[in-house]
């Protein structure tokens, strides 16, 4: 998830689990072990393209990460804190939670993480929440924001904290349903016209958790389109895309197999015109959606063979389109199947 929904739910599981104790503390404390995983980022720019996307939301999103660095600052807080009546093992447990709420959290989108590292490198992506969802981040910052009027002695601290974890829980929950319902709606419907498919995808789109994203694997193409809660009949398929094959000198090479790890073999290949290869991860799809499926892809990859191996490059070229005019299309289509009315 985004760095400010984070923080907010670091800041609110602080103050639920000491902030009847340390005040504001715990939700600075808070704040500070909720964004701890991400700083993952300051080493991956170190690193090669390939690997950094691996590494990003790897061992800093596990639960190991999160044990070790529990214990150390829960010693460090127990020294620090010698004043308060705080024992070890509660600030063992603060800082756990406080830090594991984090990868759990982005276990819920289409990037994942690597939690069980390092005994499964596989990564957990449960994919039914988008990395920016307002309808989650709200009632934590309402929670944070009311909590800024109650002092550390006020039971009433704890109650707020608590109704704000349980309501963006509750829509958490939420996602998960729907994404149970899209995932039966579009198995029922290929079934239904007995159309073959190896696997299927399905995703949140950016606008809202009542629309979705559909991929369909067909074994030499793909197909994606558009799935909304709220239309009964409807067909989500609005492009197709042809998967191709890598190119033979790239076939074996580590950072195609690296790619394919951590896309689960969500890709499609395009030749350029200057003899590079173009792998596009179509799990993040278009920049400018599935009616745009030729504006560029969110997650692209250009491979190009150099006298001393491979070189990797991520694109980072801008959507040729209004961005805005897309995201209006997208909200059409949550009621209608014509995006033009």
């Amino acid at each position: 998830m985004d760095s400010l929904t984070q923080a907010l739910l670091g800041a609110t599981v602080g103050e639920a689990v000491l902030g009847n104790k340390i005040g504001r503390k715990a939700s600075v404390l808070g704040i500070i072990g909720g964004t701890l995983p991400d700083l993952d980022v300051l080493v991956q720019s170190s690193m090669s393209t390939v690997e950094g996307v691996l590494f990003h939301r790897g061992p800093s999103h596990s639960i190991t990460f999160a044990l070790i660095t529990s214990l150390l600052f829960g010693w460090i807080a127990l020294k620090l804190q010698k004043r308060t009546s705080i024992s070890y093992q509660n600030w063992f447990l603060f800082f756990f939670l406080v830090i594991f709420t984090h990868p759990l959290l982005d276990a819920f989108t289409n990037y994942g993480t690597e939690i069980l590292w390092p005994f499964l490198d596989a990564r957990v992506a449960w994919k039914t929440i988008f990395v920016i969802d307002p309808l989650y981040s709200i009632w934590l910052l309402a929670g944070v924001i009311f909590l800024l009027f109650y002092g550390k002695t006020n039971n009433f601290r704890k109650r707020i904290a608590l109704w704000a974890l349980a309501l963006s829980s509750s829509y958490l929950l939420l996602t998960v349903y729907h994404k149970y319902h899209v995932d039966k709606k579009v198995t029922e419907y290929l079934e239904s016209n007995s159309e073959p498919y190896e696997r299927i995808m399905t995703v949140p789109s950016p606008v809202c958790n009542w629309l979705w994203t559909v991929v369909i694997d067909k074994g030499d193409h793909y197909q994606a389109g558009y799935f909304s809660m709220l239309i009964a009949e409807q067909d989500f398929r609005d492009s197709v895309i042809p998967k191709n094959s890598p190119a033979e000198w790239m076939k074996d090479k580590e950072e195609l197999a690296g790619l394919k790890h951590f896309s689960n073999d969500w890709l499609q290949y395009k030749k350029s015109v200057d003899g590079k290869t173009i792998v596009n991860d179509i799990r993040f799809g278009p920049m400018l959606g599935w009616y745009n499926p030729d504006s560029g892809f969110i997650f692209s990859f250009e491979f190009e063979k150099g006298e001393n191996g491979i070189i990797v490059k991520q694109n980072q070229k801008q959507p040729e389109g209004k961005i805005k005019e897309e995201l209006g299309k997208l909200w059409s289509r949550i009621w209608s199947t014509d995006i033009n009315k």
